[in-house]
């Protein structure tokens, strides 16, 4: 098996240096054969991961390197990576095999704890970890570095940053020392691995219709509106396999039901499932005997199936780590597939991003949501597209941001303040005045926003935050409103902000803006 170009670069970076290292790399752009070739280099070595399905994988990937290994797994496990090198014409699992092994991080610990871990741990071995962001000294992953003290670690993943925001960095408390890019894929990653065929081009909608009703039964026990999923997998999907991101997992397993009584087969994955059983489902959906996978956290990052035509995000998250996990899954390439299809029902894209947005990571600090949105739904059919063209290239109609005689921001009314008044009786005009400015203050917009979906939503969220900051800061409230008339359509806080901003706008940030509109005008 060969290395593409720019895994054989990452490889040489790696093999030149001594450092602890993390290597970033996109889902589906191809970690696990760096892994495997590695492994063939170093003398001693461990690829470890933390999920049963990761295990396999990288045991496949050993096997088509022809490098012969052994696991430190449960015997299902083993079972599983042996049918695996089937396509490969020989099983490449060799017991006892004390130079390059696939372990299971549970497995291994659980092994040294009881004494039956038959490895010598003081050689240098070379650690490699799959999903490595997960990793910090103080939990199991810490524990590992503690049984392998002269271990060499090298870290792969698509999403170099962890859930919780603590750092990878070992500067603050990780446990790499440098982030390992290949320098073509350091911008815009996505569309160039696109653009190369190594990953499939996508179609993302959000479709208004289905969220208020979704939002509010992914947070109960019980599905209310039974057949919001059957339209959305028949309007977007035409009998993709799909997987469904669900908020529990009862959820999860009522939308299979859902699915099945509709005639579409579905199945359910949970972490209240037994190895063999996810395993068989997992299997029936590669075959394509069931169409849509329904799950909670089963498939979020590691799952290694092609096939995957379809992502349904019927579920919120805060994480953007999560979130570019999840988009990774459907962007792998299969032999006749011509596109994915991704469908967010909850707004996950309003708070982090676009899926082909340019990332700059850095394991210093934690990634977060591009600053300048570049993409907007059509309000008609949910589909995402420029915000600079005219029309939705998907269904052809008017672009609405670019209707300047559409006014999309109602500004306070302006209040005029008695003069004689102050002058007859200065106390009570004073209590009056301050009365009328609260109001001001504190009176809801009527706002159109809610029109343009997603990106309007938070738009308006930045303006109420913005008018807070402003006001806050001193501005007398005539010229807030003098500048809410002003910037009454929709792109100027499109261009000013971020969708970050619309939960953490500085003060200052929000002053510059203000001041600098009033320079222009």
């Amino acid at each position: 098996m060969k290395l593409r170009d720019y895994q054989q670069e990452i490889f040489d970076l790696i093999t030149s240096a001594t450092t602890n290292d993390l290597i970033q790399l996109d889902t589906g752009a191809g970690k696990t054969p760096i892994e495997a070739a590695l492994c063939g280099w170093a003398e001693h070595s461990i690829i470890v991961a933390h999920r049963n399905i990761l295990i396999s994988q990288c045991s496949e990937k050993l096997a088509a390197f022809g490098i012969m290994h052994d696991t430190i797994s449960t015997e299902h496990t083993r079972r599983r990576c042996m049918l695996a090198h089937k396509k490969h014409g020989k099983n490449f699992i060799s017991r006892g095999n004390k130079k390059t092994l696939v372990a299971s991080i549970d497995s291994l610990i659980s092994r040294y704890k009881r004494g039956k871990l038959d490895l010598d741990t003081h050689l240098s071995w070379l650690i490699v970890i799959d999903e490595a962001h997960h990793i910090v000294p103080d939990n199991k992953w810490g524990d590992l570095l503690d049984i392998f003290h002269n271990s060499r670690v090298i870290g792969f993943t698509a999403t170099p940053g962890r859930m919780d925001g603590q750092s990878l960095s070992r500067k603050k408390g990780g446990v790499f020392d440098k982030l390992v890019q290949c320098e073509y894929l350091k911008d815009n990653s996505i569309s160039k691995l696109i653009s190369k065929n190594i990953l499939s081009g996508f179609k993302f909608y959000s479709p208004e219709f289905y969220e208020t009703s979704h939002r509010h039964r992914i947070r109960s026990d019980t599905l209310l509106i039974a057949n919001d999923p059957i339209k959305i997998y028949k309007k977007f999907m035409n009998n993709r396999r799909t997987i469904m991101m669900c908020a529990t997992i009862k959820n999860a397993e009522e939308h299979a039901i859902l699915f099945r009584d509709a005639g579409i087969s579905a199945g359910c994955i949970s972490s209240n499932m037994s190895a063999v059983n996810v395993s068989r489902i997992i299997d029936l959906f590669s075959a394509g005997k069931i169409k849509v996978l329904c799950n909670v956290d089963m498939v979020g990052e590691g799952f290694d199936l092609p096939a995957v035509d379809g992502l349904i995000m019927a579920r919120q998250t805060k994480s953007f780590i999560m979130y570019r996990q999840w988009i990774g899954r459907a962007l792998r390439t299969n032999p006749g597939k011509d596109i994915a299809i991704i469908v967010d029902l909850v707004g996950n894209a309003n708070d982090h991003g676009y899926p082909d947005d340019n990332i700059i990571w850095d394991i210093d600090n934690p990634p977060h949501t591009p600053s300048a949105i570049k993409n907007a739904p059509c309000r008609y059919c949910g589909f995402w597209y420029p915000i600079i063209d005219m029309y939705c290239p998907d269904c052809g109609e008017e672009n609405i941001l670019h209707n300047r005689r559409q006014s999309i921001t109602p500004y306070k009314e302006i209040y005029n303040l008695d003069i004689e008044l102050i002058e007859s009786s200065r106390k009570e005009a004073d209590i009056r005045y301050l009365q009328k400015k609260k109001e001001m203050e504190i009176e809801k917009i009527n706002d159109c926003f809610e029109y343009y979906g997603h990106a309007g939503r938070t738009a308006s969220r930045i303006r109420e935050k913005f008018i807070e900051s402003i006001y806050k800061s001193g501005i007398e409230i005539i010229k807030i409103n003098e500048f809410i008339e002003k910037t009454q359509y929709i792109d100027f806080w499109f261009s000013n902000f971020t969708a970050k901003d619309a939960d953490n706008l500085s003060t200052k940030k929000a002053l510059r803006i203000f001041k600098e509109w009033q320079k222009s005008n």
